[in-house]
């Protein structure tokens, strides 16, 4: 996906820096090279790891009917987003935070997240996977607003227990909606093995989020 930083690049994920004035923000962006080679790589891909499920499958949310409160403002999202604006479907805010669901032009399902730190920074970043993946363990993406920002989990619906939703805040983390798992940036647990409301476990620690 679509690597955007002012010094330097992440691969896996799609990133934009800037400062909040009021309510406008502006960011230099610069596109990297590896576009194109992660594109390719998702599109060879998809056929095989999303096999089976589509995404609005996986999160119901991604079949509704846009509203006003799922766009995204261009002055943040950039004019080639890793993931399409046009699909966004808002999931939630805090006031710092702001997370988005939705999907890429090779059927991924896609995480973007807006951070705003304490001093008027903010950073933006995206990534996806197969829908299979997020049905059976979700996607994960870090980001970094000026030393803020937060770990945050994307899961299917009818993941979350409540079982596991108490095991998430007693490792100091949330659960901010059924989809979401949130931990304070590299908060996370190195293991937290929690029940799946899609039957078994799964270890949404560091170690195994970190390895898909």
């Amino acid at each position: 996906m679509v690597s955007r930083t002012h010094s330097g690049q992440d691969t896996g994920t799609g990133r934009r820096w800037g400062k909040k004035r009021g309510k406008r923000r502006t960011a230099t962006v610069t596109i990297l090279a590896a576009v194109a080679a992660a594109l390719a790589v998702a599109a060879a891909v998809v056929v095989t790891a999303g096999e089976g499920a589509t995404p609005e499958q996986v999160i119901g949310l991604l079949g509704s009917e846009p509203t006003p409160g799922d766009s995204i403002d261009p002055a943040i999202i950039g004019e080639t987003p890793a993931c399409d604006p046009a699909s966004a479907r808002h999931l939630t805010g805090d006031g710092d935070a702001t997370y988005w669901v939705a999907t890429n032009d090779v059927g991924f399902i896609c995480i973007i997240a807006h951070y705003v730190a304490g001093n008027g920074e903010w950073a933006l970043a995206m990534t996806g996977a197969p829908p299979k993946q997020v049905a059976a363990s979700g996607v994960t993406l870090s980001l970094l607003a000026y030393g803020e920002g937060v770990d945050v989990t994307l899961l299917g619906d009818g993941f979350m227990t409540e079982s596991a939703g108490r095991a998430v805040a007693a490792a100091g983390g949330s659960v901010p909606m059924e989809n979401l798992v949130v931990f304070p940036y590299h908060g996370r647990p190195s293991r937290l093995v929690v029940e799946s409301g899609t039957g078994g476990e799964i270890d949404l620690g560091a170690e195994a989020v970190g390895s898909r």
